[in-house]
């Protein structure tokens, strides 16, 4: 009714309820309950979001993970059309144009003024196909004698359809009332053997992209055949429908991904994570024990988070950023064993567990705040002075840091305390390998 899938709506049942009950519990003081609801709802999130609805499905990739074409393109004066601001941003506005109109996803295409230069990153999209969709696309139908009959400002339309064999295809074209009439008398004469040959010579720029021969006269609306799909002769149509480009524009380097690479290169950084991500869980859980259980408890939220806001922000996640995530993984481990040794520190001066873990978390804070703000700062300069790739690292790096902060310093607190309160471990060697102090002790 609302138009909300009902999977969703059971989701925000479930964490509706959750909060209710976390509210009776911690006005009830029933601390144990508490801890248990958090664990569940954590867990729960963590199976809601690997099962039904999978976060890491939803990442977009770069064409290094996914494959594709990155072009840089220089632009190129010439007596007809110069070089200036306004043909550069127009010719970028063309080519987004037609890569939108040709469906391609994640495409990344942004000019460098100061070197007249068009940078174009495609996503699933081959060397062949991405030069096709920056071709200037001056369109010329000519006979063996090099007269011109058409060129690409006499058509109206361009549309592709498919050959009666069901496999090849075609484009037609829909010309202007003089040009058909230009085209009639055109075909009526290279028919009647007026030509040294009865075929018409169709150009793309300056390259010959077909040789039709004339099967009759008077014809009035070309068509262009040979393509060996619907998909091909599609790419053309819209080129052509869009229109020649503002600027002469030569390819100076072409970088081609293959789809299979960049899905070794995906495993590749998977597997790198993985074990890195378990070698930082082993080092807590031997190092802090119960302490190093709840860390680790609060890198599975980190996770969710972490990725929830790559999707929501819409980022491109790249090879170095997938470097980023890793060392935000290392950061977020690292504030926590700043207040763990913290905490440690102040066990061996005599306090006990609650007072240690107050002045451990305060005593913490400054170390903790000073190292991520510096490294906020190199975020930002690297995002806004670098591009593509480096980006990519700023922007998981960035967001990975602002998550660790908020689990390692609110999520770790609030389920120590839950624990500690709740009395389900009351030694401090259990969570910290370090003994409480005797009450009765000096302090």
């Amino acid at each position: 009714m609302l138009g909300i899938e009902p999977m969703y709506l059971q989701a925000g049942g479930f964490i509706l309820a959750a909060l209710i009950l976390g509210i009776v519990f911690r006005v009830r003081r029933m601390y144990a309950f508490e801890f248990i609801l958090v664990f569940a709802v954590v867990c729960g999130a963590a199976f809601f979001f690997t099962t039904q609805v999978p976060l890491l499905s939803k990442i977009r990739l770069d064409q290094a993970l996914k494959g594709g074409t990155q072009l840089t393109l220089q632009a190129v004066s010439t007596d007809q059309a110069p070089v200036t601001k306004d043909r550069l941003e127009a010719s970028i506005s063309v080519i987004r144009e037609r890569v939108d109109k040709l469906g391609v996803s994640e495409a990344q295409i942004y000019g460098v003024p100061t070197k007249n230069r068009i940078e174009v990153s495609l996503s699933n999209v081959t060397r062949a196909e991405a030069m096709d969709i920056v071709r200037i696309a001056y369109l010329t139908f000519q006979d063996a004698e090099k007269n011109l009959i058409v060129t690409g400002s006499d058509l109206i339309k361009a549309q592709e359809a498919l050959e009666q064999d069901g496999v090849t295809a075609y484009i037609h074209l829909e010309l202007t009332a003089e040009a058909k009439k230009r085209f009639a008398e055109a075909t009526t004469r290279i028919y009647g053997g007026q030509s040294a040959s009865r075929q018409i010579y169709i150009y793309l720029d300056k390259d010959l992209v077909s040789a039709p021969t004339v099967q009759a006269a008077n014809i009035e609306d070309p068509i262009i055949q040979g393509y060996q799909s619907l998909g091909e002769a599609h790419r053309l149509a819209t080129i052509l429908n869009i229109g020649a480009l503002p600027l002469q524009l030569n390819v100076v380097q072409a970088n081609e991904t293959s789809a299979s690479l960049g899905a070794d290169s995906l495993r590749r950084s998977q597997v790198a994570a993985l074990i890195g991500i378990a070698a930082v869980a082993a080092f807590m859980l031997l190092f802090y024990r119960g302490a190093g259980v709840i860390a680790n408890f609060a890198l599975i939220v980190y996770a969710i988070l972490v990725v929830g806001a790559l999707v929501s922000l819409k980022a491109t996640l790249t090879l170095p950023g997938v470097a980023g995530l890793v060392i935000g993984v290392g950061m977020a481990v690292d504030a926590n064993v700043l207040i763990f040794e913290r905490i440690k520190d102040h066990l061996r001066m005599g306090r006990t567990l609650r007072a240690a873990l107050d002045s451990g978390f305060t005593s913490a804070m400054r170390t903790i705040v000073d190292a991520n703000v510096t490294t906020l700062v190199a975020v930002v300069v690297l995002f806004y002075l670098g591009t593509g790739p480096v980006k990519g690292f700023a922007v998981t790096l960035g967001t990975s840091i602002v998550i660790s902060m908020l689990t390692a310093v609110v999520f770790s607190q609030y389920v120590l305390r839950l624990v500690i309160n709740s009395g389900l471990i009351r030694k401090a060697s259990v969570l910290f390998g370090e003994k409480e102090a005797n009450l009765s002790g000096p302090r």
